[in-house]
C-alpha cells in the first residue's frame, strides 16, 4: 500500500512535471515567436544580421526542445522502472501471505495433534493413578482390619491377672477418681489405684486404656514406675511403685526445709524435662 501511493506520487510529480516542461515550451514557443516576430522587423531593418540572429534562435530553440524531449524520456523510463518495481513487491507480497497461510495452518495442525496427544496422556494416567490408589485402597484397608482384628486378639503387656494382685485395707489417700491402698503383687508390696465405679464408663475406659499404652513407656528415676492394671467388667485397678513416703506425709509432720525444698524441686524439673524431650512430648 505505501508503495502503491508512492508511486501515484510520483506520477502525480512526473504529471506536474510535463506539464510544466508543456508549459516552459509554449511559454518558449511563444517567445521564439515574438522573437521571430521580433526578428522579421529586425530583419526589414538590420538585414543580415537579423538572419544570422534568426539561425541562432532556432538553433538554441531547437536545442531546448531536444533537452527536453531526452528529459522527458528519461523521466517516462523511470515511471515504467518503478512501476515494474511495485508489481515485483506486490507479487513477492502475494507469494508471502501465501506461505505464512500454509505455515499457520501447518502449525495449526500440529498444535491440535500435541493438544489431543497430551488429552490422551493426561487421561491413561488418570486411569492408571486411579486404578493404583483404588488397589492401595484396597491393600491398606486389608491391612488395617488385619492389624485390628490382631489387636483385639492380643492382650496389652501392662494387664495383670486380677489373681495375681491382693488389695489390703491399708489406704494411703483418696480423690475425685478413686483411692489408693497399698496391694501386694508378685511378693511385694505396690500401690494400688482404684476407680470409684460412678465415673466407669465406655469413655473413660478407654481413656483409662490410652493412658495405660502411654504410662507403661515411661522409665525415668524422678517417675513413680508403672507396673500394670487390672480391668473387668468390675473393676479397674491402677498398680504402681510403692513410696516410702509422700508430700502430703511430709507437709503433716512439719515444715519442709530449705536443704529438702531444692532436692525436690531438681527431681520434679528433672521428671518434666524427661517428659518434654519425648518424642510425643507429654
Amino acid at each position: 500500500t505505501r508503495v502503491e501511493a508512492s508511486l501515484n506520487q510520483l506520477e502525480q510529480t512526473a504529471g506536474t512535471a510535463m506539464t510544466d516542461i508543456r508549459s516552459t515550451c509554449r511559454q518558449l514557443e511563444d517567445k521564439s515567436t515574438r522573437v521571430e516576430a521580433s526578428l522579421n522587423q529586425l530583419e526589414q531593418t538590420t538585414g543580415s544580421t537579423l538572419n544570422e540572429i534568426r539561425n541562432d534562435c532556432k538553433e538554441s530553440n531547437a536545442r531546448v526542445k531536444a533537452s527536453l524531449k531526452q528529459k522527458n524520456e528519461a523521466l517516462q523510463q523511470s515511471l515504467s522502472e518503478a512501476r515494474e518495481e511495485v508489481h515485483r513487491i506486490a507479487v513477492s507480497l502475494e507469494l508471502s501471505k501465501k506461505d505464512n497461510h500454509n505455515i499457520h495452518t501447518n502449525l495449526s495442525e500440529k498444535l491440535e495433534k500435541l493438544i489431543e496427544s497430551k488429552n490422551e496422556v493426561e487421561r491413561q494416567w488418570s486411569e492408571r493413578f486411579s486404578q493404583a490408589e483404588r488397589r492401595w485402597t484396597e491393600q491398606f484397608t486389608m491391612a488395617e482390619r488385619s492389624w485390628k482384628e490382631q489387636l483385639e486378639h492380643l492382650e496389652p503387656s501392662w494387664k495383670i491377672e486380677s489373681s495375681q494382685l491382693t488389695v489390703t485395707d491399708e489406704k494411703l489417700g483418696m480423690g475425685a477418681y478413686g483411692e489408693v491402698r497399698v496391694g501386694m503383687y508378685c511378693g511385694g508390696q505396690v500401690a494400688v489405684k482404684q476407680l470409684h465405679e460412678v465415673i466407669i464408663s465406655p469413655y473413660v475406659s478407654k481413656q483409662f486404656n490410652r493412658e495405660m499404652q502411654l504410662t507403661s513407656r515411661l522409665r525415668h528415676p524422678q517417675l513413680i514406675q508403672f507396673i500394670g492394671a487390672v480391668t473387668t467388667d468390675k473393676v479397674t485397678l491402677l498398680v504402681t511403685e510403692l513410696m516410702e513416703t509422700s508430700l502430703r506425709k511430709q507437709l503433716m509432720q512439719g515444715r519442709i526445709s530449705k536443704e529438702h525444698i531444692l532436692p525436690i524441686s531438681r527431681d520434679v524439673a528433672c521428671a518434666l524435662n524427661y517428659l518434654h524431650s519425648l518424642p510425643e512430648p507429654i
